[in-house]
């Protein structure tokens, strides 16, 4: 399942512990992970690039974000290849996943809100 983290840094952990060496610190608050395994109060988490390690459960969130994983993509008015660009969104930008369906996903960045092809996102089921 996705979920996403709570603060500005967050390190993630070779093992599910304090004593297990970080080997990366996200400074990105709601950057989307996809929890892969559990063990008491740690998550085994990946993140967009692969990356993989353990993060306590109280530096993740349930709200649900995305990440842009491709070069550009497109924030339309509507959901449809014929639908008017509102702008343009470079690769890691984050934004809150609000709902998808078929191709699209409807997403707010600030104060914008627009879909987006899900193919160009991180941080939502393939099904």
């Amino acid at each position: 399942r996705f979920v996403s983290l709570k603060g500005n840094k967050v390190n993630l952990r070779r093992g599910p512990g304090l004593d297990h060496k970080i080997d990366w610190v996200y400074q990105r608050k709601h950057l989307p992970v996809m929890i892969v395994s559990e063990f008491g109060h740690w998550r085994k988490v990946t993140d967009f690039e692969g990356y993989t390690g353990w993060i306590y459960k109280d530096l993740l969130s349930g709200s649900r974000y995305i990440i842009v994983n491709k070069e550009e993509t497109l924030l339309r008015n509507k959901a449809g290849f014929d639908s008017l660009g509102k702008a343009i969104l470079k690769r890691e930008v984050i934004g809150k996943l609000i709902d998808c369906e078929g191709l699209w996903c409807f997403i707010r960045i600030k104060n914008m809100r627009g879909y987006v092809l899900a193919k160009h996102i991180w941080g939502i089921s393939k099904d």
